[in-house]
């Protein structure tokens, strides 16, 4: 069984659509992350109705695409990619 990875985190005022980590070992090295509406066509192809993405001042640990889970109600998933491929998860 896959143990979740939980973390808080809540928009920051001055931001608007930029969550900052409050609570949590950020596990994912994810301190801040920012949500928009998809623009590219093929995200919402895909089924995408968020846009999900943080940066580092070296690399771009996490941008996706999240897609409705149908089976739940306001649970998104997409994928973050690491050098052994793509890891799947959900926000």
């Amino acid at each position: 069984m896959i143990t979740p990875i939980i973390q808080d985190y809540k928009e920051n005022p001055a931001r608007p659509g930029t969550f900052d980590l409050v609570r949590g070992t950020n596990t994912l090295n994810i301190s801040y992350f920012k949500l928009s509406t998809p623009r590219n066509e093929r995200f919402k192809a895909q089924g995408a109705v968020k846009m999900i993405e943080t940066w580092t001042r070296d690399e771009k640990p996490l941008f996706s695409g999240l897609v409705p889970l149908k089976a739940f109600e306001n649970v998104l998933f997409g994928n973050r990619l690491e050098p052994k491929g793509k890891n799947h998860y959900s926000v």
